[in-house]
């Protein structure tokens, strides 16, 4: 089948459809270097997302058990930054020819049990250099792997190479713990709730201090709410491999405020989101998985009889939006 061009267009539905509970997709980074804190993140209902350092002492043996509980396993993958702070083991640097930027990054997914994909540590510098990133996502493509874009750089091109490539991606909503009391963990779980609420998911990233620990754990033994859930992203991410060898690019224009700048995994700002959202793609066909896991979780899609328009539904925590897909030659 020839290209065609899919002009989708997303907008919030104002009538009712069903109700669903949002997702938060939490993450915790910086796994790996102390075992009892890690053990202590293992006792944390799953999912929770926990992405491990590579080559560190404790890494491979807390993935295993993490994946055996329940949780996404990803690799934080080490990325320069701009400060010059260091990595440690496993460290891409943008002056690495790309047989040993390819080999360091294989090195570094081996190392890591059960591994679903992957994010990365700082990379202020190195997720706003296009090619490097580029080469991270042949290698995610190719072992089929989802990124998750912590935003420490407001130039980062991450989102816009695995879109490219056709790999699964989302971006970090809010940092949990950039202030670790009390009253700020409250305040910014709060609030990853409340952008899920509204646009049916949020990631929340968070690192394996003992504060954090403590807060997640009281939090998460609340009650089970019914506006919102935890979810895994290798489920909410998955793409079947067809699909992905169907894409041959994707550009996404947002109408949303611009990002305030942010620091290596710890910035204060967050992104603020729109309920109008338009994607151009390029693909060999319509695929229903392509659309679900770039939009959410499609409860039905349906198709006008000239095959030229087609409906999906995606619900929301209080209403559903309604993905408008234009199918043009």
């Amino acid at each position: 089948m020839t290209a065609r061009r899919l002009c989708l267009t997303l907008w919030l539905c104002c009538w009712g459809f069903p109700a669903s509970a949002a997702d938060l997709l939490l993450v915790i980074d910086d796994i790996g270097n102390n075992r009892a804190l890690g053990e202590q993140l293992l006792t944390l209902p799953a999912p929770v997302n926990m992405a491990f350092l590579p080559h560190t002492p404790y890494a491979a043996r807390l993935a295993t058990k993490a994946a055996a509980q329940g949780h996404t396993v990803l690799l934080h993958a080490p990325m320069a930054n701009k400060s010059g702070a260091k990595l440690g083991p496993g460290g891409l640097y943008p002056e690495m020819s790309k047989d040993e930027f390819d080999a360091t990054l294989n090195a570094d997914l081996d190392a890591i049990p059960a591994v679903s994909g992957l994010n990365n540590h700082m990379g202020s510098l190195l997720t706003q250099d296009c090619e490097r990133m580029g080469w991270v996502m042949a290698i995610a493509r190719q072992r089929q792997l989802f990124f998750i874009d912590s935003r420490t750089t407001t130039a980062t091109c991450a989102r816009q190479a695995a879109l490219q490539a056709g790999v699964p991606v989302l971006g970090r909503d809010v940092f949990l713990d950039n202030d670790r009391s009390a009253e700020a963990l409250a305040r910014q779980f709060d609030k990853a709730v409340a952008i899920a609420s509204k646009y049916g998911k949020a990631v929340l990233i968070g690192h394996p201090y003992p504060e954090t620990i403590t807060f997640l754990q009281q939090r998460l033994s609340q009650p089970a709410s019914s506006s919102w859930q935890l979810a895994a992203l290798n489920d909410r991410l998955a793409v079947t491999t067809a699909a992905k060898h169907r894409l041959a690019s994707l550009t996404t224009t947002r109408n949303m405020s611009h990002r305030k700048g942010d620091g290596e995994g710890n910035g204060a700002s967050n992104e603020d989101h729109s309920d109008n959202d338009t994607a151009v793609v390029h693909t060999a066909d319509a695929d229903p998985q392509f659309l679900k896991h770039q939009t959410g979780r499609p409860e039905s899609l349906s198709t006008a009889a000239d095959q030229s328009i087609g409906i999906l539904r995606l619900p929301t925590s209080n209403s559903s939006r309604l993905l408008r897909i234009h199918l043009q030659p």
